[in-house]
């Protein structure tokens, strides 16, 4: 074989080689570009816990915030070791919403122990991870609990003070939920709730309860009232004696807790609760008095309702309940919840006016970086507007308003950010437009810069695949100098 036929040989070999090296280089910088830019649209902050320790039993509320411009969350949700139970949301999850908003989880452990979690969430792109945090969960039985007195003797009509006091041996703040269980002839009359689903107990000190009770339906012998704490049931409890007898003689029925003023006692009320409702039954609002009726905020943070009537109304049944936007019209301002209050047996016409009392959690303040003075109760009709709301006071775990209410409908509890967590909150959202916008301008082919380290190196490897590639073919079939056998 001749020079010629060998160098021929040899053009038509390095022409198939640079096709085929050419075709591997376009591959390479797909895949690579692949791997550079399939960037995960979702960011899952660091979560936040409204309570570091709790005794088992008690739910603790865990804020996850997310960011992403214009990033579809497939499923957000915890994965924590050991598992930790996820009361709320009920499916363990939130699925389909738009990031930007900050959800909650209520969790509670049956086992004391110290629990790691961390939120993770999905989208199209694949998914990411929050960093973790630690929770941790001691026994009831590590808190004493004492009740005062330890037996009381009360008639119909009666009442007696009962003291609680809840003994935190240890130095770190502990949250923990309790009940006062009373029997149906006996009643909160005022002092602190029956219920709380978090209250803290400060590190080596006390927490104590004060609750006066009324004999409200006329019993004889012992009635037994028991105190729970966190998942431990009965821990502390009281013996109550009644009358010594009931019938002709004994002292008249006490009044409800709804009372008319101006024109009387409204003969009585029922409050009946369940997950997150309570349905009030007055048998009779006098015109012009108005009702008033206390409740136990724990299924609805609702603690009171006033309602002021025109002429009599009779069977007059409101209704209470946790729910959501009204067809999509979200109130203004950073929502903490929905109430919708429905009623029976009562017009709007008939309604005067009306005043509820209402609490929001200070977990949920601290999160979302709200200024407790600037929440507000918004009632919808036509559009949302502000009811008159004022600040009453606070403790450890709550913040509590009232607000004077022209009517009865669906209403939305609200609050504005401070200026440091909405400056926060607008910088956060502009990085994540950014890096949405850079993720955008790569699918589209648009030329963004790396973002990382990592980004780097491929955007190089990426490169020196292409002019090597761009080189070859250039040096064999453009110039035209192919290496020839026994040259160089």
């Amino acid at each position: 074989m001749n020079q010629k036929t060998r160098t021929k040989i040899v053009n038509e070999m390095n022409y198939v080689s640079a096709l085929a090296i050419f075709a591997v280089s376009i591959l390479s910088v797909t895949l690579l570009s692949s791997l550079a830019f399939g960037a995960q649209c979702l960011t899952v902050s660091a979560p936040s816990a409204s309570a570091s320790r709790a005794t088992t039993g008690t739910g603790v509320t865990i804020n996850v915030p997310t960011s992403g411009s214009s990033c579809t969350v497939s499923t957000l949700s915890l994965v924590s070791s050991p598992s930790l139970t996820v009361n709320d949301p009920a499916s363990g999850q939130y699925s389909g919403f738009s990031a930007g908003s900050t959800k909650s989880f209520t969790v509670t452990a049956g086992t004391s122990g110290t629990y790691t979690y961390y939120a993770r969430g999905t989208t199209p792109d694949g998914s990411v991870d929050s960093s973790s945090a630690i929770l941790e969960f001691i026994s009831p039985s590590d808190l004493t609990v004492t009740a005062t007195p330890s037996s009381a003797s009360v008639t119909q009509g009666q009442t007696f003070s009962l003291t609680v006091n809840i003994q935190n041996p240890q130095s770190s703040d502990v949250s923990t939920s309790y009940a006062v269980n009373l029997p149906t002839e006996l009643t909160r009359s005022s002092g602190d709730v029956l219920t709380s689903s978090g209250t803290t107990v400060s590190g080596s000190s006390t927490k104590t309860l004060s609750i006066t009770i009324a004999h409200t339906t006329c019993f004889t012998g012992t009635k037994t009232v028991t105190f729970d704490l966190g998942g431990s049931t009965g821990v502390a409890s009281v013996s109550v004696t009644g009358n010594s007898t009931c019938g002709t003689g004994s002292s008249s029925s006490s009044s409800s807790s709804s009372s008319s003023s101006g024109s009387g006692v409204a003969p009585s009320t029922t409050k009946i609760y369940s997950t997150g409702k309570a349905a009030i039954t007055i048998t009779s609002i006098s015109g012009g008095s108005t009702s008033s009726t206390d409740l136990t905020a724990t299924e609805t943070n609702v603690r009171k309702i006033e309602v002021s009537v025109g002429v009599t109304a009779n069977n007059v049944k409101i209704i209470i309940e946790k729910s959501s936007a009204p067809s999509g019209n979200t109130a203004p301002g950073n929502v903490f919840q929905y109430l919708t209050i429905s009623k029976e047996n009562l017009t709007d016409a008939n309604v005067k006016s009306a005043k509820l009392e209402f609490r929001v959690e200070k977990s949920w303040v601290t999160a979302n970086g709200i200024n407790d003075s600037t929440v507000a109760l918004y009632r919808y009709t036509a559009q949302w507007d502000k009811m008159d709301t004022t600040k009453l006071t606070d403790d450890e775990t709550y913040v509590y308003y009232s607000a004077s209410l022209p009517g009865l409908s669906t209403f939305a509890i609200s609050g504005e950010k401070t200026a440091e967590a909405q400056a926060a909150a607008d910088q956060a959202a502009q990085q994540a437009a950014q890096q949405q916008q850079n993720a955008t301008g790569n699918q589209t082919g648009g030329f963004q810069l790396p973002s990382s380290i990592v980004d780097m190196l491929i955007w190089l490897v990426g490169i020196v695949v292409v002019v090597g590639g761009g080189y070859y073919i250039y040096r064999n079939f453009i110039e035209k100098k192919p290496y020839s056998y026994g040259k160089k």
